[in-house]
């Protein structure tokens, strides 16, 4: 075994109270964002006929978190293969004999934070899998 290692690192990373290289690459702290939203609050609103993507554009350097999620939430996929996984996942959830008794709203809300957590990059890997990557896959 490696003189190196420590039995307890794992355990620290694994609890927490190690921050990782992912952590503080992925997401900005709290405080940091606390910050954004009053100083978007604070701001200069856009008035109801004005242009919504150059607005975020010019305030990305003041705002870069929300700009982030701003991007996220306006963007339109360029292909229909992201709603057509999310239907088939739909499916596979409400199809299942043991989740056949999920509300509609259970369903959503499942499907939401799938969707969320897919955009966000927080799913395994292996699900993770672009739109470009997929249709080369098929052959037609």
């Amino acid at each position: 075994m490696d003189a190196n290692f420590d039995v307890d690192d794992f355990g620290r990373v694994e609890s927490g109270i190690v921050p990782t290289f992912a952590d503080q690459e992925l997401s900005p702290s709290s405080s940091e964002i606390e910050a954004e939203l009053a100083c978007f609050k604070a701001g200069q609103r856009l008035e109801m006929d004005g242009d919504l993507f150059s607005w975020w554009n010019e305030n990305i350097g003041r705002l870069p978190e929300l700009s982030k999620l701003a991007r996220m939430v306006h963007s339109i996929p360029a292909t229909s293969v992201s709603s057509e996984r999310l239907f088939s996942k739909a499916g596979l959830i409400c199809a299942n004999s043991l989740r056949n008794r999920l509300s509609g709203q259970i369903v959503r809300q499942i499907l939401i934070v799938k969707a969320n957590l897919d955009a966000l990059l927080l799913a395994p890997a292996n699900e993770l899998e672009s739109d470009d990557e997929s249709e080369e896959k098929c052959d037609f």
